[in-house]
């Protein structure tokens, strides 16, 4: 390379003589379609090839002596992928004489070969991430409630699918703690639903990720957004006493239980509430029927607040107001 320094300037700092230069504008250059045997004719080509090429200048002499350039050396610095064989691309990009209108001879290159590299994948399927618990971990709390994207989320199977409840609930979850996946049943406590629980309280400053198994989205799992909210934590419950026969003939009597405050939804038919240590009623395998009492008043369970309100109670709000001074047709103002 021939350097020329025009002005070499002043009041530099410890001079070296090393010399940079930016890469050159024939660098790195892309290309695009020209010919394709099944095609003809037509800008359809393969991608991501690049090609460097070396420019050096060439001497013709006819009537009159003129000097012009050439590409010298060329290499192929990406090899890109899918072309076929026989296809005719051209180099683009490389700076032409402002003397001429256009390149003498594009530079052209012919592809005379093609490889095909053959591999085996194999993909569990997508995981989604759940949100974080690090404002719950107080290094006491072991049971944590799955939400994701602020919304409360509940894993279950579908009984009535063979696949689905041959699922093993505990292993949808991926848990990390500080980077080391728990196994399940050891490391955590998960049967489905919408809480698990840590075998030992995580501390405060613990990092945890928490992963859900998804497969396919609509095919291995369906999120069901659209639920109508019924029983929710705050509100209490109450078994009825069951005064029937049993299949001998013998009266079925059982006791009215005390209310009980529901604390936590584990899933769309379970709920879980406060220790009962009111009437003793051993009898609770048969089913019986539970009165419902809606929250009335905010509360507080297990130290987080639980408020009265919920989403099927909405305001019925009718705007009215009364003109205090007559108007007429003109008017631009109206009084009320």
């Amino acid at each position: 390379l021939l350097f020329t320094i025009v002005d070499g300037g002043s009041g530099y700092n410890q001079p070296t003589t090393d010399i940079f230069a930016p890469d050159p504008s024939y660098y790195n250059l892309p290309i695009k379609g020209v010919y394709r045997r099944e095609v003809g004719f037509t800008s359809i080509t393969g991608r991501n090839l690049f090609v460097t090429v070396e420019v050096s200048a060439t001497t013709t002499t006819a009537i009159g002596r003129s000097e012009f350039f050439e590409v010298s050396g060329y290499q192929i610095t990406n090899q890109g992928y899918g072309f076929q064989e026989g296809d005719v691309i051209e180099v683009v990009g490389i700076p032409t004489d402002k003397n001429l209108s256009q390149p003498i001879e594009p530079f052209e290159l012919t592809v005379l070969d093609t490889f095909t590299d053959n591999f085996t994948s194999w993909n569990f399927g997508e995981t989604d991430y759940i949100d974080s618990i690090k404002t719950l971990q107080d290094g006491v709390r072991v049971t944590f409630p799955l939400a994701y994207k602020g919304e409360d989320l509940s894993f279950e199977s579908n009984p009535s699918d063979e696949d689905s409840a041959a699922i093993d609930l505990d292993a949808i979850l991926l848990i990390y703690l500080n980077s080391v996946l728990q196994v399940p049943g050891i490391g955590y406590e998960f049967t489905g639903g919408n809480t698990f629980t840590f075998s030992r309280p995580p501390f405060p400053q613990d990092d945890i990720d928490i992963y859900f198994y998804r497969g396919k989205r609509n095919i291995d799992s369906i999120v069901v957004t659209e639920v109508d909210e019924s029983i929710r934590p705050g509100d209490q419950l109450q078994l009825v006493k069951n005064n029937k026969y049993n299949d001998n003939n013998t009266v079925d009597l059982t006791k009215t239980q005390d209310l009980r405050t529901v604390t936590e939804i584990a899933s769309s038919d379970t709920v879980r509430t406060n220790l009962y240590f009111g009437n003793n009623d051993l009898e609770t395998i048969k089913e019986r029927q539970v009165g419902w009492e809606k929250q009335k008043r905010d509360i507080f369970l297990y130290g987080e607040p639980a408020p009265k309100t919920r989403d099927s109670l909405e305001p019925v709000i009718i705007p009215t107001a009364a003109i205090i001074r007559d108007t007429s047709k003109t008017d631009t103002e109206m009084f009320i």
